[in-house]
């Protein structure tokens, strides 16, 4: 029982330090100012890093699936990319196909509407480099969650406000 309870211990020490360094520092700059530099062309306010969510977006990488967990945060997820640039690049070039004109959730546009959506004020993110997906497993979660669709007669009311044209 006792040998349990170790190895119990150094498992739960080895995942703090491992969670400890889910990015770097040279990461999290790069993966602001890529998102930071986007939000700003769509007059959306720039959102900080927060440790909670990043642990959260890290523990998810880990399961190497390209599947959305149940998370309480809007969430991006990718695989096949090889850095946090490009990654939030493609996520964002999903404006290709977004019509502003009839704001709305699609849901080939909600990586880019995510990206974008100007109530978010936090992101987190991880990535986990996995054998089945080539390039690793890429997740960002944002506080205040994107992409909200309520009943009633205006379900997309929060895209007006909160996905806009670019404007530089």
């Amino acid at each position: 029982m006792l040998k349990l309870l170790i190895a119990a211990l150094l498992a739960t020490s080895v995942s703090c330090l491992v969670k400890r360094e889910m990015a770097s520092e040279e990461d999290i700059k790069t993966i602001l100012d890529a998102h930071n530099e986007l939000r700003k062309s769509h007059g959306a306010e720039p959102v900080v890093w927060d440790e909670e969510i990043a642990a959260y977006a890290y523990d998810w990488s880990t399961n190497c699936e390209i599947n959305h967990s149940t998370s309480p945060h809007g969430e991006n997820i990718a695989g096949r990319t090889n850095d946090w640039k490009h990654t939030v690049e493609a996520w964002y070039s999903e404006i290709k196909d977004y019509d502003f004109s009839k704001p709305g959730f699609d849901p080939y546009t909600g990586h880019f509407t995510q990206v974008v959506w100007h109530n978010t004020k936090k992101i987190g993110c991880g990535v986990t480099q996995c054998d089945n997906i080539q390039g690793g497993l890429y997740v960002c979660e944002y506080e205040p969650r994107g992409n909200i669709i309520l009943g009633g007669a205006d379900p997309n009311v929060f895209f007006r406000t909160n996905v806009t044209e670019k404007i530089q």
